[in-house]
Formats: C-alpha cells, sequence, structure tokens
C-alpha cells in the first residue's frame, strides 16, 4: 500500500507534467477552490475582516481587495505550473500547507459581525480547499516517512 501512495505522490517528477495525478489534481482543485473562494470573497465584502483594509470605505477596500489578488493569482499561475521541478513541488507544498490555514482563520472569524460565508456554498469553497491541502499534506508526509531524504 505505501508503495502505491508513494507512486500517487511522485507521479508527476518525471519529465513534463499531467494535469491529472494524485497530487496535481490536489493541488489544481485546492487552488481553484480558493481562486473561486476569492470571487465569493469579493461579493460578501471579506476586506471588513482584514486589518489592513477595514477601515477604509467600501469603494477604495473592494478595489485594494480585488487589484492586490492580481500579483497572487500570476505568481500562483507561474509558480504552480513552473518548469523547473524544485520550484513547483515546493511552492505547490507552501499552498498546499497554506490551504487549511486558510480554512482555519475563516472557521475563527465565522461569529465576526461581518463574517458572510455560512452558505453552503461558501463552506464548500473554503473547507473544501482546506481538505485538499491536508490531503496532499498526508500524502507527502507518508512519501517522507516512508522514504527519508
Amino acid at each position: 500500500m505505501s508503495i502505491a501512495i508513494r507512486k500517487i505522490y511522485l507521479m508527476n517528477s518525471g519529465v513534463g507534467h499531467t494535469w491529472l495525478n494524485g497530487p496535481t489534481i490536489l493541488f489544481n482543485l485546492g487552488i481553484a477552490l480558493l481562486f473561486t473562494h476569492e470571487l465569493d470573497a469579493a461579493l460578501h465584502a471579506e476586506w471588513r475582516l482584514l486589518w489592513v483594509l477595514q477601515d477604509m470605505s467600501d469603494g477604495v477596500a473592494s478595489n485594494w481587495f480585488i487589484w492586490l489578488h492580481l500579483p497572487v493569482f500570476l505568481a500562483a499561475l507561474y509558480l504552480g505550473q513552473n518548469h523547473n521541478f524544485t520550484i513547483r513541488l515546493t511552492f505547490r507544498r507552501m499552498v498546499c500547507v497554506f490551504l487549511p490555514i486558510h480554512s482555519a482563520l475563516h472557521f475563527s472569524l465565522s461569529n465576526h459581525s461581518d463574517y458572510q460565508f455560512h452558505h453552503l456554498s461558501s463552506e464548500l469553497m473554503i473547507y473544501g480547499a482546506g481538505l485538499c491541502g491536508i490531503t496532499y499534506c498526508l500524502l507527502w508526509w507518508v512519501d517522507l516517512s516512508e522514504h527519508p531524504a
């Protein structure tokens, strides 16, 4: 069984990369859920929960919130599909560690008066991304425990 898990985890370590394989699909699904959540976050004025933007007027804060996502999304698209395996793998691992942290932050803010993500759709995006990150990290951990460096 551990050999099968290692094969799933390392399926993408060779030449080129395929969109549909174990860790790659977990990363792509996780980041797609996160990106979709950010669209939802713009609709639900998530900037009101962010200490940097919460004191600004909604018009100013919403523009900052939206435009600050441009370099983040660009970096994610570039680094997450980078041709250099080490850069791609390191970035994917960092994102997949972040995804459950992001979910935990949402859970901790869920009683805040400005929190507007109580709909099933919003929760599926937020916690689905976190689950993708946890699953990716579990595969990574199993690989590390089976084959230490």
